[in-house]
Protein backbone atom coordinates (compact mmCIF):
# COMPACT_ATOMS: atom_id res chain seq x y z
CA UNK A 1 0.00 0.00 0.00
CA UNK A 2 1.31 3.85 -1.24
CA UNK A 3 1.41 6.81 0.82
CA UNK A 4 -0.30 9.84 0.28
CA UNK A 5 2.32 13.03 0.09
CA UNK A 6 1.05 15.42 2.96
CA UNK A 7 -0.93 18.52 1.78
CA UNK A 8 -4.25 19.96 1.07
CA UNK A 9 -6.26 18.07 -1.35
CA UNK A 10 -9.32 18.81 -3.26
CA UNK A 11 -11.32 15.74 -3.91
CA UNK A 12 -14.26 15.27 -6.19
CA UNK A 13 -16.86 11.96 -5.90
CA UNK A 14 -17.70 10.38 -9.01
CA UNK A 15 -20.12 7.58 -9.57
CA UNK A 16 -21.23 6.11 -13.00
CA UNK A 17 -20.16 4.69 -16.26
CA UNK A 18 -16.55 3.94 -16.38
CA UNK A 19 -16.47 5.30 -20.15
CA UNK A 20 -17.21 8.73 -18.74
CA UNK A 21 -14.63 8.81 -16.09
CA UNK A 22 -12.29 10.88 -18.10
CA UNK A 23 -15.00 13.25 -18.76
CA UNK A 24 -15.16 13.99 -15.29
CA UNK A 25 -11.04 14.38 -15.08
CA UNK A 26 -11.41 16.83 -18.08
CA UNK A 27 -13.77 19.06 -16.58
CA UNK A 28 -11.66 18.81 -13.20
CA UNK A 29 -8.88 20.31 -14.88
CA UNK A 30 -10.74 22.45 -17.70
CA UNK A 31 -13.61 23.70 -15.41
CA UNK A 32 -13.37 23.57 -11.58
CA UNK A 33 -9.44 24.37 -11.38
CA UNK A 34 -10.34 26.92 -13.82
CA UNK A 35 -13.18 28.89 -11.46
CA UNK A 36 -11.60 28.05 -8.45
CA UNK A 37 -8.51 29.52 -5.95
CA UNK A 38 -6.33 26.59 -5.96
CA UNK A 39 -4.11 24.73 -8.80
CA UNK A 40 -2.88 21.02 -8.63
CA UNK A 41 0.00 20.55 -6.78
CA UNK A 42 1.19 18.12 -9.23
CA UNK A 43 -0.65 16.26 -12.64
CA UNK A 44 -1.13 12.99 -10.97
CA UNK A 45 -4.46 12.67 -9.33
CA UNK A 46 -5.18 9.44 -6.82
CA UNK A 47 -8.77 7.28 -7.63
CA UNK A 48 -9.84 5.53 -4.43
CA UNK A 49 -12.58 3.37 -5.43
CA UNK A 50 -15.71 3.54 -3.18
CA UNK A 51 -16.78 0.04 -2.67
CA UNK A 52 -16.03 -2.47 -4.92
CA UNK A 53 -14.17 -2.18 -8.43
CA UNK A 54 -16.19 -1.51 -11.07
CA UNK A 55 -18.61 -3.25 -12.25
CA UNK A 56 -21.45 -3.52 -15.10
CA UNK A 57 -19.38 -1.03 -16.72
CA UNK A 58 -20.44 1.64 -13.91
CA UNK A 59 -18.17 3.39 -11.15
CA UNK A 60 -17.69 4.99 -7.56
CA UNK A 61 -15.03 6.35 -6.86
CA UNK A 62 -13.37 9.83 -5.45
CA UNK A 63 -10.75 11.52 -7.03
CA UNK A 64 -8.24 13.03 -5.02
CA UNK A 65 -5.97 16.21 -6.42
CA UNK A 66 -3.49 17.71 -3.97
CA UNK A 67 -3.67 21.13 -4.39
CA UNK A 68 -2.07 25.07 -3.57
CA UNK A 69 -2.77 28.28 -3.86
CA UNK A 70 -3.00 30.03 -6.80
CA UNK A 71 0.12 32.39 -7.07
CA UNK A 72 -0.59 36.24 -7.40
CA UNK A 73 0.21 37.51 -10.94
Amino acid sequence: RGRMAPGRYAVFHYQGAVSQVGEAYRSIYSCWFRESSLVPEDFTPVDHYVGDFPQDGQAELEMWFRVRAKRAG
